[in-house]
């Protein structure tokens, strides 16, 4: 009933809650506001949540792949387990955990959490492989760097706990004590594990070098770092279709090798010729499908590579590719193996269990070599096994692609290796990676077959298909038929699991046998102490952190910096890749002057593949490289794209230059409502810029 002075619907005062009744559509809009709200906040927490999850991914199959340091690498991989849970169920409840996303300071947590999972990532790839192992006998104390390491992480883990559990604060400070009594702990138990792991490993390196040389671990390192580059840059430029860079090996000239008639031909492609020069027997195999250059080319290449092998003293040497006079045939050279394969040897000569566990050991070392240079061989077996004038054992006939493989094999021959292949490859070919684990089943076939001197499942009378069959569907495992060792026995068939992940790795098949093989020999066991005084921290090194810090002092030393830069960098960190990628940029050193074009497109590479991996300063300078086509052709609406990804992340200089250009109406449609609030935002970060255009332009922030 209206009222008849001033015409208002009049309150009804027996049903106060009608006063504030809410309507659907009130309910409707608030959840739709908030909705929007949340995902507008959730915006630059998405890709870095992406990173972290892909990084938890990565680091689960690095521990699955370690060959050493297994212990160190599970406690790592543990925690980052845990933190990948946190991180995956904040993502799927990122509706419900809208607070969490409102606060800037979480933002930068996951920024800094992301930085040490990077490292994480680093530090288990150095620790867990011997190719990459060598960096930390020289670099620093594994142990120090893992209290360091965990430590961090177990902060910022508490940290992330404690922000998407707000609520339980109180609790937490409660019971932080006793977490923080039960991690010094576990701590304690971690530590003595990777201090027994870290003995192990450098036993295992002692055992590895044959000649028992002094300073063998440092030429060891050396050999494999600069293999394993080469090699890496091979296989990358290939899968990416790029030319191939590194230069083919020399062609041999064949009339410079005669041939010595006395020493019988391996079959019809492999015959000994003799150099005066050097006084040696090589082996010439030819090879009958080179029908171009560019074929021509890739094997000389990868050659090249393989040549650098030369310095194990248990993989066939290389020599080079030799071509014929007349360019009619070409020949692959390595070294002259009086003794032939371990197939024909075993049938000329019974072989006694000493020279059964001398060759085991031999081609694990040899196996051991490649895997570090990370060189699959695809096929190991008898017939690729070669035996010397001293009756050592050589890993022969590999290379780095199928094609040089397919090239210089005889593939009707290379249906035998059915005998020895992976159930995993045997039932899925190659919709099934060939991994290490397919490597380590091909050696258990071939202990199998070192000890029954004979080819797996030549007893058994059946054919190919009939082993594929039984391998894959019944698990069968052929048995021992002779008196075999139980340590020969039991390593053989842990290689021949079926399932890859209960294989052991190389590192282990070898010790086994070396310690049995050597277990008569008085040899005192390295200790704890003694392997820490070996590593030490050396008086250069100098973090990543340290060096930033030089750099920032006005009388800093840059070329101080700048080393530290590049050593990190090539290690894969990202902070240093940025800064190595800041330095060319800005021509900080003298020699950065030169080659300004080239120093600025790898400078624009570095920015993008660190802005990439969530670096804020590295999102505002590709983004400049691209505005202003420093390096990378120019590209605004990328540019931008850059720009305001540096400034959604906080970054003032980036939040200044994207409020200007939409001010102004540079490289973007104009909107001045979009301008001032990135100015605004630049402003109260005390961006000077940002806080003049503000004054100019009438902005209040």
């Amino acid at each position: 009933m209206l009222n008849n002075n001033n015409g208002t619907v009049p309150m009804d005062c027996d049903n106060p809650r009608n006063q504030f009744q809410t309507t659907p559509g009130d309910v409707a809009r608030a959840v739709v506001h908030n909705a929007l709200e949340a995902s507008t906040n959730f915006v630059p927490f998405a890709p870095l949540l992406d990173i972290f999850l892909k990084l938890g991914e990565d680091i689960v199959t690095l521990y699955q792949k370690a060959e050493h340091n297994k212990r160190l690498c599970n406690y790592l991989t543990k925690r980052v387990n845990s933190a990948v849970a946190a991180v995956r169920d904040l993502e799927i409840r990122k509706q419900d955990s809208a607070d969490f996303f409102m606060e800037q300071a979480n933002l930068q947590l996951i920024k800094d959490f992301l930085k040490c999972m990077l490292d994480v990532r680093k530090f288990i790839t150095d620790v867990s492989q011997l190719g990459s192992f060598g960096n930390f006998f020289q670099a620093g104390n594994i142990v120090q760097k893992y209290k360091d390491l965990s430590g961090r992480f177990d902060g910022y883990m508490a940290s992330l706990n404690l922000a998407i559990n707000k609520a339980t604060y109180s609790y937490v400070q409660n019971i932080n004590h006793n977490v923080e009594e039960l991690r010094k702990f576990d701590l304690e138990v971690e530590l003595k594990s990777i201090k027994s792991d870290l003995v192990e490993m450098k036993k295992f390196m002692s055992d590895m070098a044959a000649d028992g040389k002094t300073g063998s671990d440092e030429t060891t390192f050396t050999d494999i770092k600069r293999i394993r580059e080469l090699n890496n840059r091979y296989q990358r430029e290939q899968r990416k279709g790029n030319e191939i860079t590194i230069e083919p090996a020399n062609l041999l000239k064949l009339d410079d090798y005669e041939p010595k008639y006395e020493s019988e031909p391996r079959g019809k492609t492999i015959h000994c010729r003799w150099n005066n020069t050097f006084l040696l027997e090589y082996a010439f195999k030819e090879i009958p499908q080179i029908s171009d250059e560019q074929t021509e080319k890739e094997i000389g290449q990868q050659v090249a590579i393989l040549k650098e092998l030369k310095n194990s003293e248990h993989i066939i040497k290389f020599y080079g590719i030799a071509k014929s006079s007349d360019g009619s045939k070409f020949y692959l050279v390595t070294e002259w193996m009086e003794n032939g394969t371990l197939q024909e040897y075993y049938k000329k000569f019974t072989l006694n269990w000493t020279q059964k566990f001398e060759f085991a050991i031999d081609i694990c070392r040899g196996i051991a070599f490649l895997n570090a240079v990370e060189i699959l061989h695809h096929d190991i077996r008898g017939a690729n096994i070669l035996i010397s004038g001293n009756h050592k054992a050589k890993i022969a006939n590999f290379g780095l692609s199928r094609k040089f493989r397919d090239i210089t094999r005889n593939i009707q021959v290379n249906l035998e290796n059915v005998r020895y292949m992976a159930p995993e490859k045997l039932e899925h070919g190659d919709k099934k990676r060939y991994t290490v684990k397919c490597e380590i089943y091909s050696l258990g076939a071939l202990l199998w077959e070192i000890a029954e001197e004979k080819a797996p499942y030549t007893n058994e009378g059946i054919d190919l298909q009939t082993i594929r069959y039984r391998v894959v569907k019944e698990k069968y495992r052929e048995p021992f038929y002779s008196d075999v060792p139980k340590v020969w026995r039991d390593i053989t068939y842990a290689a021949l699991s079926h399932d890859p992940d209960f294989r052991p790795t190389i590192s282990k098949i070898f010790t086994i046998l070396f310690d049995y093989h050597h277990k008569d020999e008085k040899r005192p066991p390295p200790t704890v102490d003694e392997f820490e005084t070996e590593f030490v921290i050396d008086d250069d090194f100098m973090t990543v952190e340290a060096a930033v810090k030089e750099h920032r002092k006005p009388d800093g030393n840059k070329r101080k910096a700048w080393d530290c830069f590049n050593q990190f960098a090539n290690q894969g960190d990202v902070d240093a890749k940025y800064w190595v990628g800041y330095y060319l940029y800005h021509s900080v050193l003298p020699e950065h002057k030169d080659n300004r074009q080239e120093n600025l497109q790898r400078a624009a590479r570095l920015f993008k593949e660190t802005a990439d991996c969530g670096k804020v300063e590295a999102q505002l300078r590709y983004g400049f490289c691209l505005w202003q086509g420093d390096g990378v052709p120019a590209d605004w609406d990328e540019a931008m794209r850059y720009l305001k990804l540096a400034a959604d992340n906080g970054n003032p200089t980036a939040m200044y230059n994207v409020g200007s250009a939409y001010w102004i109406g540079k490289g973007v449609v104009k909107d001045q409502e979009i301008g001032s609030k990135y100015l605004k935002m630049a402003a109260k970060k005390d961006q000077h810029n940002a806080i003049s255009m503000c004054k100019k332009l009438g902005i209040t922030f």
